[in-house]
C-alpha cells in the first residue's frame, strides 16, 4: 500500500476495470523485454510486485498470479 499522506490520481471509489490492468500490464512486459538482464530488471519486477499489491487492494477480485505472468513474471 502507499504511505498516507502521499497524492495517488486512482482513489478508492475509482472505478479500475480490466482494461487497465491490462494495459499496465502490457506496459511492464515491453519494459522488461527492453531490459538487458541487469539490475534494471530487478527494479522493473519490484514495481510490479508493488503495484500487483495496490491493485488487489483496489479490487479484491484481482488475480495477482495472473497479473504478474501477463507481465512475464512467473508469479
Amino acid at each position: 500500500m502507499l504511505p498516507a499522506g502521499d497524492q495517488t490520481i486512482i482513489t478508492r471509489g475509482t472505478v479500475v476495470t480490466k482494461k487497465h490492468f491490462v494495459a499496465v500490464a502490457k506496459t511492464f512486459l515491453e519494459l522488461r523485454r527492453e531490459t538487458d538482464g541487469t539490475f534494471a530488471v530487478e527494479g522493473v519486477e519490484r514495481t510490479i510486485r508493488a503495484l500487483a499489491a495496490v491493485f488487489a487492494d483496489f479490487n479484491g477480485r484481482f488475480d495477482v498470479a495472473r497479473f504478474l505472468r501477463a507481465c512475464g513474471l512467473e508469479g
